[in-house]
């Protein structure tokens, strides 16, 4: 062991990885962090650990719920949060300015479960459940958002099922 780093807040997965991403220059990790007397589970937040000092910095807040998994590329900060809503689980993907860390976007998923955020061919991906699952998790579609308007793209009118090599249509 080279270095513990205590961080305020860690992803909450209870197997498998998720919740963190490393790059030469920064190590991101998210999760949730408790407030006392707060209702709810927690407030999501995102931290950037240097690698060289393995000093913490500043968190950034992305209100209620918690981290789920994190992407970094040269588009933005892209973060998969739980919330727990009155009708059940909501999963968002915030987007936060890689300069400023501000928040850019918050874009919903029609799903009740989702662990992994990545990039790939200029699109942003999320690993979840599809929105018509019965089972409480069973990671079987991919969304699609689109790093320049923060939108799954209007021509999305397939789900890749991991169950088929077919595209399968969501169409009514």
């Amino acid at each position: 062991v080279v270095a513990r780093i205590p961080v305020p807040a860690l992803p909450m997965w209870e197997v498998g990885g998720g919740g963190l991403v490393a790059l030469p220059e920064a190590v991101w990790v998210t999760g949730g962090v408790d407030h006392a007397g707060a209702s709810g589970c927690c407030d999501a937040f995102l931290y950037q650990i240097d690698p060289a000092t393995n000093e913490v910095g500043e968190g950034i807040d992305l209100g209620p719920g918690f981290g789920a998994d994190v992407w970094v590329d040269e588009t933005g900060l892209w973060v998969l949060i739980f919330t727990e809503e009155e009708r059940g689980p909501n999963i968002e993907v915030v987007r936060v300015d890689p300069i400023s860390y501000e928040e850019v976007a918050r874009i919903p998923l029609p799903t009740d479960w989702a662990k992994q955020v990545f990039a790939f061919d200029g699109s942003i991906w999320v690993h979840g459940n599809r929105e018509d699952s019965t089972d409480a998790v069973r990671p079987d579609v991919l969304f699609r958002i689109d790093p320049i308007t923060n939108r799954k793209p209007p021509s999305q009118k397939k789900r890749y099922s991991f169950r088929s090599s077919k595209p399968t249509s969501t169409a009514p």
